[in-house]
């Protein structure tokens, strides 16, 4: 074992908060402090890739984590730019059935090459008839700007039997068919229809988000939000968003990590005054007698501290203090 335990709850903290890494424990192993994959994170983060990626090429290896390890990697390479690896290992997971590869080879080929992106549709078109195909074909479409094609495929999705109304009325890809006589048509034709199923690509996403949501280490879409916009440097935008959060009614956890992320930002700026308050609302909620039912509060009351003084901001307004 390379680590205490207490640290891996430290780098757990780290990972789930900063950084979404969920799939990088992602593994068969339950006991989640003795997962391997905890420390190639450690590696990772530490600015030692070489030994993150020599212990995922060790895991790739072994039968209980080989097909984690492929995603893990893959994982690191797209974070990288490294495309074409990634895609080659998310491949090799996804040809030994593991469901979750089809998430990340799609976000892989949107952010990489659309062109992919119809191809692994049509392959999995042709070997299966669900009604989540054809609307993934469809969104493909309309991200070339190709109405006539999206709304054949969305023709034949409603004819299998896609029923989702909400999804059709909500998905913003879809916004420039909504003034169409045919996709006013759509709307009714999917209120008749009797199946329960979603695109694939939505599915995932709510499969990932429900085995998220009582977990730990989870987080909210617009924490997600918040993180891309501080990697770009938007601290404004992402300061808004955190305000309107912790305006409303969220989850310990969810508010407790906005609590953590507001402090951070405003110490990244250098305004002293408001991350030390911030801090000190993220402190007072860990260490008040309320209940917290996903082990989150458990779990950081114990690392808090070394959490905020591994912070590479708040540690200095620590030493102010």
């Amino acid at each position: 074992m390379l680590f205490t335990n207490k640290k891996k709850k430290v780098l757990l903290l780290i990972a789930f908060i900063f950084f979404e890494s969920y799939s990088l424990i992602h593994s068969q192993d339950n006991h989640i402090l003795m997962n391997p994959f905890h420390d190639v994170f450690y590696y990772y983060n530490n600015n030692d890739s070489r030994k993150a990626k020599d212990l995922l090429k060790q895991l790739i290896n072994k039968n209980k984590y080989k097909n984690h390890a492929l995603i893990n990697y893959g994982f690191i390479l797209q974070y990288e730019n490294k495309f074409k690896k990634a895609e080659k290992l998310y491949l090799n997971a996804h040809y030994k059935n593991i469901e979750i590869a089809k998430i990340y080879l799609l976000n892989l080929y949107t952010n990489w090459d659309l062109s992919k992106y119809q191809q692994f549709l049509n392959k999995i078109k042709a070997t299966e008839s669900s009604y989540w195909v054809d609307y993934e074909m469809a969104v493909y479409y309309l991200k070339r700007s190709d109405q006539n094609n999206a709304i054949q495929y969305l023709i034949e999705a409603t004819n299998k039997g896609f029923n989702s109304t909400l999804l059709l009325m909500n998905d913003p890809i879809l916004s420039p068919l909504k003034d169409s006589n045919v996709f006013k048509k759509l709307i009714l034709k999917t209120k008749k229809n009797a199946s329960k199923k979603k695109s694939i690509f939505q599915q995932l996403k709510m499969d990932k988000q429900l085995f998220l949501c009582n977990k730990p280490y989870g987080i909210i879409k617009k924490l997600s939000t918040v993180k891309q916009l501080e990697k770009k440097g938007q601290d404004n935008i992402a300061k808004e968003i955190l305000l309107k959060l912790l305006k409303s009614q969220i989850s310990f956890r969810n508010r407790n990590i906005a609590l953590f992320w507001m402090a951070r930002i405003n110490a990244k700026k250098g305004a002293q005054n408001e991350a030390n308050w911030y801090i000190k609302q993220f402190e007072d909620q860990i260490l008040n007698d309320c209940k917290e039912k996903t082990g989150y509060k458990s779990l950081i009351s114990q690392v808090y501290k070394d959490i905020i003084l591994n912070d590479e901001h708040l540690k200095k307004i620590v030493r102010k203090n």
